[in-house]
């Protein structure tokens, strides 16, 4: 998962799978930054981390907040997670 934080708008959560989420301070700015996400990740191959994370990083007044990589679960998970990487500038 890669956190991204926009100055004045929210946060942008984007997932390995490409899947992200915003949330706003406002309805109004959710919705700008939405459409300012979506711009970005159009621009690149969204499916790889490091191009999802450049193009985000490419919105105004953004910064990376954390950028961790969860192990996968092989069907016992309890809910924690022993191996993950976690990096968190």
């Amino acid at each position: 998962m890669i956190s991204i934080a926009v100055s004045r708008y929210g946060l942008i959560l984007w997932e390995e799978s490409g899947d992200w989420r915003v949330f706003g301070i406002t309805d109004a700015r959710r919705s700008s930054l939405a459409g300012r996400t979506r711009d970005a990740l159009e621009q690149t191959d969204a499916a790889s981390r490091d191009e999802a994370r450049r193009a985000l990083l490419s919105i105004g007044d953004a910064s990376l907040l954390v950028d961790s990589e969860y192990p996968v679960c092989d069907g016992d998970c309890d809910g924690r997670c022993d191996e993950g990487d976690f990096t968190a500038n």
